[in-house]
């Protein structure tokens, strides 16, 4: 049984060669379901390439997380240097592709709220 997953047309396919499943994880275009900035949040749903859940109970391949990009520190790695969002204020995990694209609309919803009430805070 494989412990590394791709997607090939929305599905979760199993794969056993590790330097193939390398090579197509390190492409963030592969992996990326949606994302969506909401003011200083930024929500991110991409594929995980592995079960987090661990083989304990429905697999869980898809993750949403928010952040908070106004929280940014610069980082390196190797001799490259990134800015990375440290900052990470809810997440969520799916088993299926469409619960994926579900889950992130959902916390959007979630996180336009919570930007407008911190708006009318800043009003105040």
């Amino acid at each position: 049984m494989s412990h590394l997953f791709i997607l090939k047309n929305k599905k979760v396919i199993g794969i056993d060669d590790v330097l193939v499943w390398g090579k197509w994880f390190e492409d963030i275009k592969n992996r990326r379901i949606l994302e969506t900035t909401i003011g200083k949040y930024w929500i991110s749903t991409v594929f995980l390439g592995l079960d987090h859940n661990f083989g304990l109970g429905e697999p869980l391949y898809f993750e949403t997380m928010v952040f908070n990009t106004k929280n940014k520190t610069k980082c390196k790695i190797g001799k490259t240097e990134i800015e990375s969002v440290r900052e990470d204020l809810d997440m969520e995990r799916y088993s299926t592709y469409k619960e994926a694209e579900e889950g992130h609309k959902k916390l959007v919803e979630k996180w336009t709220k919570v930007n407008k009430v911190n708006n009318l805070k800043k009003e105040e």
